[in-house]
């Protein structure tokens, strides 16, 4: 995959070589409680490295956004492994406090949608987002992602804080959200 530019942006594909800085930066997110299902990742970097292998190897794409050399922001397309739902992939993202509102989440989410417009029998891609980021909510919808539905209480936080989730998809064929068929 080649890589773009944005000011002062650069999204690139992940390798094994960013697992560390992967982890890192999915933790410091996580441990704001309130954008990701989990306050804290603790992951080897050895298994995250694996894990960005496989979801290549499965048809996916791990994406990082570098800010002068820094990783700022991820997302990753993981392909569903459901007999059924293999034309499916999972989007999951996020963006380090310091780098929010610069268009690094935009930057990302156009690079993982051309991916998945040019990628062989990805004919849908599904994220669930907590209902109270409406910021993530809003960008989802500005490159086509349309609502689906609604997690009632789906997630619940170490305070016992109740929020829902809200899900929503996007068809890479009509390049916009998906219609029934």
């Amino acid at each position: 995959m080649a890589t773009s530019h944005q000011s002062d942006i650069r999204i690139r594909t992940a390798t094994a070589h960013d697992a560390a800085a992967l982890v890192a930066a999915i933790d410091e997110v996580a441990q704001e409680g309130c954008y990701l299902a989990r306050s804290t990742f603790q992951q080897d970097p050895a298994v995250e490295a694996a894990h960005i292998e496989l979801t290549v190897q499965h048809g996916g794409t791990v994406l990082v956004a570098e800010v002068d050399g820094r990783l700022a922001g991820w997302l990753t397309l993981q392909r569903d492994k459901t007999p059924y739902r293999k034309h499916v992939c999972l989007l999951g993202m996020g963006v380090l406090r310091p780098y929010r509102h610069r268009g690094l989440g935009k930057a990302l989410l156009k690079e993982a949608l051309r991916y998945a417009r040019e990628a062989q029998h990805i004919d849908r891609v599904e994220l669930a987002v907590r209902a109270t980021n409406l910021a993530a909510i809003g960008l989802y919808q500005s490159v086509g992602f349309a609502y689906e539905g609604r997690r009632i209480g789906a997630i619940r936080d170490d305070a016992g804080t109740y929020d829902d989730e809200i899900l929503m998809a996007y068809d890479p064929a009509a390049d916009e959200a998906p219609t029934s068929r």
